[in-house]
């Protein structure tokens, strides 16, 4: 059974950090993540399906889906338990949901200056209204 986690905010201060540092002067950081868009739309439910083969699995399996919303982290999660005969596999997509502040302060934090904002990483213009934000930040 194998488990795949969320960056802890320490973690990833520690990362954009490193991140930061490995860039030449003039370099930039291009990165995104999802907005409290992509929340709204996210949909809490349970499902249980039989196949014969698919996406996780070329042998016959069960899949269990389980999507949750924590709220006081802003993290959805979505866990897949797939069953074969053989054995219990556990993958987890955790998703880190930003504000524009809460992406910026986390920039800021680990020394990036001149942050532009973006509502995706083709470089749409920010509005705020999409399911994501991109962050390009400069040394």
């Amino acid at each position: 059974m194998s488990a795949k986690s969320v960056l802890h905010p320490k973690d990833r201060e520690v990362i954009l950090t490193k991140a930061r540092k490995a860039l030449k002067q003039g370099g930039l950081l291009i990165l995104d993540g999802f907005t409290m868009k992509f929340i709204d739309d996210f949909e809490e439910k349970e499902i249980i399906e039989y196949n014969k083969y698919g996406f996780w699995s070329e042998k016959e399996h069960a899949c269990i889906q389980r999507n949750h919303i924590y709220q006081d982290t802003l993290n959805t999660l979505e866990q897949y338990l797939v069953i074969t005969e053989e054995d219990i596999e556990c993958y987890n997509i955790w998703n880190q949901v930003f504000t524009k502040e809460s992406i910026v302060s986390e920039i800021k934090n680990a020394g990036f200056e001149n942050i532009d904002l973006y509502d995706d990483v083709a470089g749409k213009s920010y509005s705020g209204k999409d399911k994501t934000i991109c962050v390009v930040a400069g040394k």
